[in-house]
């Protein structure tokens, strides 16, 4: 069965000294199209200056970029450092005007906008107070206009939140279609059927399909750190029967706790996180068009000699992986409640470790309370 595929624009609002950023957005998006927005049925394309304009005469070379890219895009990412940018015609810079651009979008259609500043050191040879101070002034602006900006002052801690709030704000994108379309279905009159129950089936099969491909991702993950975990002991155990002094021992020990096991446990909840979005999407779209199916069994077959819906038989499989799934989940979640923080990076990235399994166990728990509902629901007609 063909799928439709429905496409999200990201546009990228940035002074030249933020390419090394540019090019980290578009790495990520790369990412989450082979992977978060593949089980979704949805794709990421990024739109910018230096690939979606050609040469043009206009009034200015700002108003050639804005009439080629246009406001059709779902998502705003602005980015600044130490530099301001060009003036344009109407603001102080190209990045000005194009957030002035959506900010004002904003009121009227769904845009995410997104902005980050850069508060990394700068150095004295390439300081422009004027410059600076533009940026600075332009934070109060974000300030009143009522938009809340992230600082970060590496390149890592922006890609850790750059792919944080993409999958957040696709995550948004996507439950707001996906209610739009259930408001629509449901305002349409009850004599007429969108969709014939056979091909609501064959939807909900495949629908069903990518959601256990997705819990199997996850039962995977949770594997994965737990042998992680398991292989790091033993490093750390090796450690201690060196023959080290103290300090030796101590720093080797701090060394491998906050640049190994840290990026375990880093790399493990970036990868959750986006497992978890995938999950929750799903599962809402999974369980729409079950909703949808089962309206037309109801309305069609309910007073026929017709068996019962089959798929629900699927739902109670579904439901009994659900519930080893949240054992799972518990178990390494206690597992690792039981570390000891001996370092600060350590502690930072055992917290966040609990807290992504938290909000899997959070999205497991309410997907397996409205299941039962359904199958006690179907038990009692």
């Amino acid at each position: 069965m063909a799928r439709s595929i429905t496409q999200y624009k990201i546009f990228i609002a940035s002074p030249s000294d933020v390419n090394e950023e540019r090019l980290l957005i578009k790495e990520q998006v790369d990412l989450l199209n082979k992977s978060f927005c593949k089980n979704l049925s949805i794709t990421l394309d990024v739109v910018g200056w230096e690939t979606d304009v050609y040469p043009e005469i206009g009034d200015e070379a700002q108003a050639v970029i804005n009439n080629q890219i246009g406001d059709d895009y779902d998502i705003f990412i602005g980015i600044m450092w130490q530099r301001f940018g060009t003036p344009t015609k109407n603001f102080e810079s190209g990045t000005e005007e194009e957030y002035n651009k959506t900010l004002r979008r904003s009121k009227k259609s769904e845009v995410k906008l997104m902005f980050y500043f850069k508060e990394a050191d700068i150095s004295w040879s390439n300081l422009n107070l004027e410059q600076l101070t533009k940026v600075q002034n332009f934070k109060e602006t974000l300030k009143t206009d009522g938009v809340l900006y992230f600082p970060y002052k590496t390149i890592s801690d922006f890609k850790t939140m750059i792919a944080k709030h993409l999958m957040m704000n696709l995550s948004d994108l996507v439950q707001n279609s996906i209610s739009s379309t259930t408001t629509e279905q449901n305002n349409t009159s009850k004599k007429e059927i969108a969709k014939g129950y056979l091909d609501l089936l064959e939807e909900f099969a495949i629908s069903n399909g990518d959601l256990i491909k997705i819990i199997q991702q996850i039962t995977e993950a949770i594997s994965f750190i737990g042998k992680m975990m398991s292989k790091r002991a033993k490093e750390l155990s090796n450690i201690n029967s060196e023959d080290l002094t103290p300090e030796e021992k101590t720093s080797k020990i701090k060394y491998h706790l906050d640049y190994e096991v840290s990026a375990d446990f880093n790399q493990f909840c970036t990868n959750l996180d986006q497992l978890t979005i995938s999950y929750k999407t799903t599962f809402t779209r999974t369980f729409t068009v079950f909703s949808d199916a089962y309206t037309a069994y109801a309305t069609d077959f309910i007073d026929t000699d017709q068996s019962s819906l089959s798929e629900i038989e699927e739902l109670k499989q579904f439901e009994d992986s659900l519930a080893s799934s949240i054992e799972s989940c518990e178990g390494m979640t206690a597992s690792i409640k039981t570390l000891p923080g001996l370092t600060t990076k350590f502690l930072q990235a055992k917290n966040r470790a609990t807290n992504s399994l938290n909000n899997l166990l959070n999205e497991f728990r309410l997907s397996r309370s409205i299941i039962l509902d359904i199958i006690e629901k179907s038990d009692n007609k």
